[in-house]
């Protein structure tokens, strides 16, 4: 009887558990997505601020220092391009790389990007 006592009580136990770390693990996982997507987006107003003076001022040094240094600090590749595809500033990639022509032809027609599934952290 103990037993089956305790089988029944741990068994809701483990169902309480479960009910609160669930949602709690979403909302982590949708905040932390949610947090580098931020980041990423800030990333690019910086890119694009920095062409943008680049273009103005016809000196593109400030953009590229910036560029090889996001690139050596976080290790992801950049690649900064004028409205007829010619790169301005680049590390770790060239504009002319086949993988990146859909994503540079949707950011020339101003498309909207699409959404990033959640960061599932104890998954990986």
């Amino acid at each position: 009887m103990r037993r089956r006592l305790l089988l029944v009580l741990l068994s809701f136990s483990a169902a309480a558990v479960a009910a609160f770390a669930v949602p709690l693990l979403s909302f982590t996982a949708a905040e932390r997505t949610q947090r580098f997507v931020l980041t990423r987006t800030a990333d690019l107003d910086r890119f694009a601020a920095l062409a943008q003076q680049a273009e103005t001022t016809g000196d593109n040094a400030a953009l590229a220092d910036e560029v090889a240094a996001y690139f050596e600090l976080y290790g992801e590749p950049v690649v900064v391009v004028d409205a007829r595809r010619a790169p301005v500033a680049r590390a770790g990639l060239t504009a002319d790389d086949p993988a990146l022509a859909p994503v540079l032809d949707a950011a020339l027609r101003n498309q909207p990007t699409r959404a990033v599934p959640p960061v599932l952290l104890w998954l990986a």
